[in-house]
């Protein structure tokens, strides 16, 4: 992501449980663009490497306390944050940015003996299941 030169993208690790609060924890690589994130995780999987990503939304901390309040938070939300096309457009190059460092790194590991991702494994899943 480096490469990129993004400007505004923090990368940090975050921990997180497994299944409930005495499971294991997992780390995984927080790549944070305004309130956009992305999780990052790997693990192997019999003979296999598995790699995850997921893409959320993470407000702010003053933005998470007012959409706490009961009937306040949906209005605020609303009024503060409302979707725009440029909004849309924003997002959607972070995930391509993520999409496309992930497959750079991936084949980056092909040159050190982890077989490259087939063509079929390089597409998004939910674009698949819209198809």
């Amino acid at each position: 992501m480096a490469h990129r030169q993004i400007i505004g993208t923090e990368i940090s690790r975050v921990a997180r449980l497994e299944w409930h609060l005495l499971s294991a924890r997992r780390i995984y690589l927080l790549i944070r663009f305004r309130d956009a994130v992305c999780f990052i995780g790997a693990l192997p999987m019999g003979t296999s490497f598995l790699i995850s990503w997921r893409y959320a939304t993470m407000p702010a901390k003053v933005f998470l306390i007012l959409f706490q309040v009961p009937v306040i938070g949906a209005g605020v939300e609303r009024f503060l944050q409302p979707p725009t096309f440029y909004r849309t457009d924003v997002y959607y190059a972070f995930e391509q940015a993520v999409r496309s460092t992930l497959l750079e790194t991936t084949n980056l590991l092909a040159h050190q003996g982890i077989r490259p991702l087939a063509e079929n494994e390089q597409r998004s899943l939910l674009r698949e299941f819209y198809e």
